[in-house]
């Protein structure tokens, strides 16, 4: 059909104005209001509350937070503006001479399940990640976390990204090009130590014992654990050889330049294979120790062979092995190990457990449905009932030797607690509450 030019004008304009008012329809449903948007697509697996939602404002964010997460937000604005912002802002203020700085917002759900329900995106719950910052809209959207520790490390790891990725040049320049691993690197790198994945160092380790750490060219996606270890390695490695100054100095070459030979000469003095080898060579030296000694393979023999990545193994009173597994999902599945053979008893994310003491039951905690609950589970039948908690978003648990009561670790305000329940899930009463994590029960 043709259209004058003068119908193009308006057909354009229309087309303009139904965008905008389906883009503020789409912002509100996350952010500011319960718009009924949970009911878009139809695939939540229960039905969706309102979400009556508040917006808290500190000197630099506005936090965005909805009923029962009063005291989770005056934690979250403590670490946001008292922590993360102080650990990253200074180094990076010069990013902001030409385009002040603008208030991040910062958007919080208890769950998985509530983000589902809120964004309507249709995705299975287990693709929804636990924070996600977008530059474009200078946004986070983060999930209560396990422990406050948990927290801490996702807001610092998230608002990262914001301050040194979000400025204009990123968006405009047409040369500038952040790699994967500086782009990670950043926000593994500013993480408060104590929250950083434990396992980091081991994995970097193997490696370098493997000879199989990843070139610079590798490593422009971050995909693996193993990625997002080394991005961080990198950014260590640059403070400690060439000063904590250079590290923006990088970022800053990287978003006028790219990845270019010259980028590593003008901040650091040596070429982009030069800087690549320094650090390997560097890393070969602090890991060396122990590089001799045979593999724990060529000494031991696994108990249970061909069940992917396992942990957490317990055993009951007759013997029988239990243990957390991949084998039959990316999750990890509860399975029995008795006389040689392995039974799966799960086919649930199960996030921990413990067995009763007289061998008849596991308690389980599972997140599957996108909220952490605690299970029952008949070990003989393999029936799996709900368990019925008086208290929100379990973390951990252990059954008492007499088996008539649990300690179960909650997390409802930002960090841990410890109390001890019957086994009709009501509280006896709390056994531990500070202000930090409280974990571990036995």
């Amino acid at each position: 059909m043709l259209v004058g030019k003068k119908h193009r004008w308006l057909l354009t304009l229309i087309l303009i104005c139904v965008f905008t008012v389906n883009a503020e329809v789409t912002w509100s449903a996350l952010e500011i209001t319960g718009t009924g948007a949970e009911n878009r697509f139809g695939k939540v697996k229960a039905p969706p509350r309102a979400l009556q939602w508040k917006v808290l404002h500190t000197p630099h964010f506005e936090i965005y937070f909805y009923q029962g997460m009063e005291e989770l937000v005056m934690r979250c604005r403590d670490i946001l503006e008292n922590e993360a912002y102080e650990r990253i802002f200074p180094d990076y203020e010069h990013f902001f001479l030409t385009r002040p700085y603008q208030k991040i917002r910062v958007i919080l759900f208890t769950s998985r399940k509530e983000y589902q329900n809120s964004r309507a995106n249709g995705l299975p719950l287990s693709t929804s990640s636990e924070g996600v910052a977008n530059i474009l809209t200078n946004r986070i959207v983060a999930i209560r976390q396990p422990t406050l520790q948990d927290l801490r490390c996702v807001l610092t790891h998230e608002v990262t990204h914001l301050i040194t990725l979000g400025r204009s040049s990123v968006l405009t320049s047409s040369m500038g090009h952040v790699p994967g691993w500086m782009a990670e690197g950043l926000a593994e790198f500013y993480e408060p130590e104590d929250t950083r994945f434990f396992m980091r160092e081991v994995a970097l380790r193997d490696a370098v014992l493997r000879g199989e750490l990843h070139t610079l060219e590798r490593l422009e996606q971050v995909g693996g654990n193993l990625d997002y270890a080394e991005s961080w390695s990198l950014l260590d490695y640059t403070e400690r050889h060439h000063g904590r100054e250079k590290i923006p100095e990088l970022l800053d070459e990287h978003l006028k330049r790219g990845t270019r030979d010259s980028t590593y000469q003008r901040v650091l003095g040596i070429g982009k294979q030069e800087f690549w080898e320094s650090w390997k060579a560097d890393l070969t030296e602090r890991y060396v120790e122990g590089k001799d000694n045979p593999s724990i393979k060529e000494e031991y023999t696994p108990l249970v062979e061909g069940y992917g990545q396992q942990q957490d193994p317990k055993i009951d009173q007759y013997g029988r092995v239990y243990f957390l597994s991949t084998h039959q999902s990316k999750f990890f599945d509860l399975y029995l190990w008795e006389e040689g053979q392995c039974r799966r008893l799960t086919e649930q994310t199960v996030t921990a457990y413990d067995i009763s003491p007289d061998g008849q039951e596991v308690m389980f905690i599972s997140d599957s449905d996108g909220e952490r609950q605690l299970f029952r589970l008949n070990i003989a039948t393999g029936k799996v009932r709900p368990f019925p908690l008086e208290l929100a978003n379990p973390i951990d648990l252990a059954w008492s030797p007499r088996g008539d009561r649990l300690a179960v670790v909650v997390n409802i305000r930002g960090d841990t607690d410890l109390y001890l329940t019957d086994l009709n899930g009501q509280v006896i009463r709390r056994v531990a509450g500070g202000a930090t994590d409280e974990t571990a029960p036995a």
